[in-house]
């Protein structure tokens, strides 16, 4: 019976917060896009003796004081934090209750027809896209200023229904009104929108290549990079995996502010090697940052120590080969056969983790002969640290890393009853072992004989079954079973 995958405790938090759930205070894994929430309560002379208590974000306390004094509230008491949940721009009608009291009933007027149109965005989208849109027609005409956060609010609503098209489709109309109407930009406040959205999904990658290039414009360009730098970090810090176009324009501010664009890509990676998204980045990212990642983890010994730690989670046929250069080339490997590094599983521990990580679930794993070389260097290691453990490694299906661990005494697992061995990939390198220590182990004949018998009758097949008759421990296996003979009777 197969285990069903059990979600990672960070990827259980943000789906919670997503949700709109309160976690507890302190609960791990919650990321970038949470934030305390508090307590706030409230008392209003049309209400005797009730009192009204909200739920707001601690950071967003201070304006949603104002916003409520705007409806002759009166805070009572201290703020309590109660726990955490997802991060919150101040939207609308607060923003305007806030910054623009003078027009706060006519924002408090929009409200019963912004909740109306809320109920239909589930089940109704597109007539909910289209009232919005009217809405904010009528708006324009009159408080045009209400339309950045107006469009923001009615993009929450699409993305509490898990509609991410539309909520984008809505918070790119906001960042359109303030360019058209030439509204003034609170970069803060801007900055957290982005951020929130991004989290939620609603952003593509080009929405914040958008960005980088707006900040250029209106911004000195230190600011720019910093501001975009810090997008990117809180991005991925909050669970979406990075993308090579935001090292694209974040190099791109680095010209522009006059700085070294390697350096600024360096210190980028610094901060964002370690972050669990990252991990999950795409092959290409990791390509088109690998000679960054290399100087930087060359310069930088606690770099290599997290190059050790970590393992990439894209399962494509290029990615092991990309991180196995990355760390030969970094140092890493060498530290690790010399015995300067060891990562907390030991290197048993870790050459564990790369065979794992190289089988990927897309058909015969890549051959790497750069692996049999480093696994030379690590044998004496593994071996110690495997057979004081009592443990052993799986036995691989590649033929030439199995015959290497063997003729190594590397403790090897049993094969399973399925167990065999991909002697055409054997048959395909240029530098084939001689499978002598494969041949010599009992355990591995059955898989050894049966993969041999299962070679096609083409050329291709009839080459692998010529080099295997001339390998020294190839012959064997080529020799007909008993059974066999008596069945060709």
């Amino acid at each position: 019976m197969t285990e069903t995958p059990q979600p990672k405790p960070g990827e259980t938090a943000r789906e919670l917060l997503k949700a709109g759930a309160v976690l507890p205070p302190g609960a791990e894994g919650a990321g970038e896009g949470a934030v305390p929430l508090v307590t706030r309560a409230f008392r209003h002379p049309g209400l005797d003796d009730r009192v009204v208590v909200r739920l707001v974000a601690e950071e967003l306390r201070a304006a949603e004081d104002l916003a409520a004094g705007f409806l002759g509230l009166e805070p009572e008491g201290e703020p309590a934090v109660v726990g955490i949940g997802q991060r919150r721009s101040l939207g609308f009608p607060e923003w305007v209750l806030v910054r623009h009291p003078e027009d706060g009933r006519q924002a408090l007027a929009v409200v019963p027809e912004l909740e109306r149109i809320a109920r239909q965005a589930k089940s109704k989208p597109k007539a909910a896209l289209d009232a919005y849109q009217e809405l904010a027609g009528r708006l324009a005409a009159s408080v045009p200023h209400f339309l950045p956060t107006f469009y923001e609010q009615a993009g929450r609503v699409f993305t509490g229904v898990e509609n991410a098209t539309y909520a984008g489709q809505m918070f790119s109309h906001a960042r359109r009104a303030e360019a058209q109407y030439g509204l003034d930009v609170d970069e803060d406040r801007l900055d957290a929108v982005f951020l929130e959205f991004a989290l939620a999904g609603a952003l593509p990658v080009k929405v914040l290549s958008g960005y980088a290039r707006e900040l250029a414009g209106r911004l000195p360009a230190d600011e720019a990079l910093r501001r975009f730098t810090r997008l990117c970090l809180r991005r991925t810090a909050g669970g979406l995996p990075p993308s090579s176009q935001m090292a694209q324009d974040l190099r791109k501010l680095a010209r522009a502010a006059k700085m070294d664009a390697d350096a600024a890509e360096r210190a980028y990676l610094a901060e964002l090697i370690a972050l669990p998204a990252t991990l999950r980045a795409a092959t290409g990212w990791w390509k088109s940052h690998a000679p960054a990642i290399v100087a930087l983890a060359q310069d930088d010994p606690a770099v290599r120590a997290t190059l050790l730690e970590i393992m990439p989670e894209a399962r494509d046929h290029d990615m092991p080969g990309v991180w196995l250069e990355i760390l030969e080339s970094s140092g890493v490997t060498g530290e690790l056969a010399d015995g300067v590094l060891r990562p907390a599983d030991g290197v048993a521990g870790w050459l564990t983790r790369f065979l794992e990580f190289r089988n990927g679930p897309y058909g015969r794993t890549p051959r790497l002969p750069r692996l049999y070389a480093l696994v030379e260097r690590l044998g004496d290691h593994v071996r110690t640290e495997l057979t004081a453990a009592g443990r052993t490694l799986k036995a691989p299906e590649e033929v030439d890393l199995l015959d290497l661990l063997l003729s190594m005494d590397v403790p090897v697992a049993d094969p399973g009853e399925h167990h065999w061995l991909w002697l055409e990939r054997w048959a395909d390198g240029e530098e084939r072992r001689d499978l002598v220590a494969l041949e010599a182990d009992s355990r591995f004949r059955a898989s050894f004989r049966s993969s041999a018998y299962r070679f096609s009758d083409d050329e291709s097949g009839r080459r692998a079954i010529r080099l295997l008759a001339e390998s020294p421990g190839g012959r064997c296996p080529l020799i007909p079973h008993p059974a066999r003979r008596r069945h060709a009777r």
